[in-house]
């Protein structure tokens, strides 16, 4: 058995009121009586009165209280399953957060009116996966298409001017991303909204609009900030305010650029709306072209529907009311006066004792659903998850709402390392009214963020950067709960640091990548340099071989001559021929190496020195955030 509405238990203290007001009233009334005369004179002067009626008429209004407030209570058991179809869209919201964001001529400034205004946005959204992309110089995924809306507001409430480390504005890399996030979805409805002042500065836009469209995804535009365009002012290292200059030491003034936005809205299909008012004209987009579009994305599923019982405890209040109502305070027959009283008070305790037998019966399947849980837990503790998944599996499908039994199936997952499923647990657990376990649920949902994302860190760098910065967020709420958690805080700063090593790995790579063409480039001009001169070597050998040859040719013929009778030569004694120099010139000393190759391996042997360190270092702290268990 459950309540829907448990809170209506407090109704319950009237009763309580109630029952102590008549006893109160009972005790001031027989010591008014027994001032005027002693009981067995008051007795006999009012034979026909029943002081256990007035007894019995108190507990039954008292009783009709207690049951009236179970029915407010709304008790159900059993349940029916009902199919149930959702109309929902996607819609991937893309915020420019470069410094021109910061302008002021939109009030506050341009970030912050577009923030409040996807806020405000948000409320009107029912059962739409919405998603957030922030890009400046590059972009980033701040939150993935979900429904899980307090979710995307932490997302966005963190997003700022500094989200992005490198600058300028770069819309055909939002629209890349955008693409990117859509890549395999189902949906035929696929939609992004451009919240920008339209300046880009790479180029390419209309390219990146096409793309879009043969990925099916329409661009709807929306332009923030005004054509006379104003300053920017940042704040400077001092914390005061400063206007950003270009590098000849003008003042920089930002325009806003609507042909460049109307002609990429039309590209892909969509629509271009220029700020005016509050709502930046988001509003006006989905009242007029997405809850209007015909290609939504339909989910269908069956929903455990539980059976109403308030009838129940409302039918026994009124019953006992009507008996309350026919039960007088005066005794028919003088003489039977105590059998009557007995038999009425038997009926009035037989009434009582059937109902809470009904009660009971019916609290019996949930006893059993708490065994169920029970050995979850035990299962838990011993350290077999698989069992105690399967009991918190199997006590969800009667209640799949429930708070405590979310939260205890996702420490199941975690302890499995099933991390996205215990983050889809803890996060049905949010709902809690207990503190304590919103806490708890923050805290663990950032853990199976980060666990998720350390997993695929390799795999797919940019996938496991969006989990790191989900998990921030949500370390960051857990600490908002409770300012003393400590783990949280470690956490938080740990995820952190996490952040922004990955940001300065990809800021590096294009670097790292180009040191490493050059190097390759180094070695194959090395080696080309190196079969130059052994061929050349063997050239030479072949030369001064020849050269030998002829040598010992032209000494063999003179010989001959002068052996020649006739002649009277004098024969000259044979000279040994010098072994040809076989070493190269220019070659190097077996052993050496250039400059350049000992640079190279000083810097490897000083990498791998500190990296061991890191590593030892990393050991000692440790890298994994710790779960919370109940």
């Amino acid at each position: 058995m459950r309540f829907e509405s448990p809170q209506m238990v407090h109704a319950l203290w009237l009763a309580a009121a109630l029952a102590v007001f008549y006893v109160a009233a009972f005790r001031l009334r027989n010591r008014a009586l027994e001032g005027l005369a002693n009981r067995e004179l008051l007795k006999g002067l009012t034979p026909s009165v029943s002081l256990q009626r007035r007894y019995v008429k108190a507990i039954l209004v008292t009783l009709t209280f207690v049951f009236c407030t179970l029915a407010l209570m709304r008790p159900q058991w059993g349940f029916h399953l009902e199919e149930v179809r959702q109309l929902s869209s996607d819609i991937l919201i893309a915020l420019d957060t470069s410094k021109s964001m910061l302008a002021a001529d939109i009030k506050p400034n341009r970030l912050q009116m577009a923030k409040l205004a996807i806020g405000d946005f948000l409320k009107k959204l029912r059962g739409d996966r919405i998603g957030l992309i922030g890009f400046a110089g590059e972009s980033f995924v701040f939150s993935p298409l979900t429904v899980d809306y307090g979710g995307f507001m932490l997302a966005l409430n963190d997003l700022g001017v500094n989200s992005i480390p490198i600058g300028g504005t770069s819309i055909r890399s939002a629209i890349q991303e955008a693409i990117n996030v859509y890549k395999g979805s189902p949906s035929k409805d696929k939609t992004l909204i451009l919240i920008t002042d339209g300046e880009d500065h790479e180029g390419h836009v209309l390219d990146a609009a096409k793309a879009a469209k043969d990925a099916g995804i329409k661009i709807y535009a929306i332009g923030i900030g005004t054509k006379e365009g104003e300053l920017i002012q940042v704040n400077d290292d001092s914390g005061g305010k400063s206007f950003v200059k270009d590098p000849g030491g003008n003042l920089v003034k930002t325009h806003l650029d609507e042909e460049t936005l109307q002609r990429l809205s039309t590209e892909t299909g969509g629509v271009y709306v220029r700020t005016s008012g509050a709502d930046l004209g988001l509003d006006l987009i989905y009242r007029d072209w997405l809850s209007k579009s015909e290609k939504k994305s339909i989910q269908e599923k069956m929903k455990k529907r539980y059976d109403e019982r308030f009838q129940i405890p409302l039918a026994i209040a009124v019953f006992l009311l009507v008996v309350e109502s026919m039960l007088g305070e005066r005794r028919r027959r003088v003489r039977s006066v105590t059998t009557k009283e007995d038999k009425i008070t038997r009926d009035i305790l037989l009434i009582i004792v059937l109902v809470f037998a009904l009660l009971s019966s019916n609290d019996a399947y949930g006893s059993q659903k708490s065994a169920v849980i029970r050995e979850g837990d035990q299962s838990y503790r011993q350290g077999n998850y698989t069992a105690a998944l399967e009991k918190y599996t199997q006590a969800l499908k009667d209640d799949p709402d429930s708070d405590v039994l979310n939260y205890r199936t996702g420490l199941a997952y975690y302890r499995k390392e099933d991390f996205p499923k215990a983050a889809e647990h803890f996060t049905k657990s949010l709902v809690s009214k207990a503190l304590s376990v919103e806490m708890r649920a923050n805290y663990n949902i950032g853990n199976s963020k980060f666990m998720a994302a350390k997993k695929i860190e390799q795999a797919d760098p940019s996938g496991a950067l969006s989990h790191y910065k989900e998990a921030l967020q949500y370390f960051k709420r857990a600490i908002e709960l409770n300012e003393k958690d400590m783990d949280a805080k470690t956490n938080y700063e740990l995820t952190d640091k996490k952040i922004q090593q990955m940001l300065e790995k990809s800021k590096k790579q294009p670097q790292q990548d180009k040191n490493k063409k050059q190097e390759d480039k180094k070695q194959d001009d090395k080696s080309q340099k190196d079969k130059e001169q052994k061929d050349s070597g063997q050239k030479d050998k072949q030369q001064e071989g020849k050269a030998q040859d002829e040598k010992d040719k032209g000494s063999e013929n003179k010989q001959q001559e002068q052996n020649q009778p006739g002649k009277g030569a004098k024969q000259m004694p044979k000279q040994d021929t010098l072994a040809p120099d076989k070493t190269k010139k220019g070659a190097r000393p077996p052993q050496s190496m250039t400059k350049e190759e000992a640079e190279m391996l000083l810097e490897g042997l000083k990498d791998e020195q500190s990296g061991n360190v890191l590593k030892a270092k990393e050991k000692q702290r440790g890298d994994t955030p710790v779960l919370k268990d109940w």
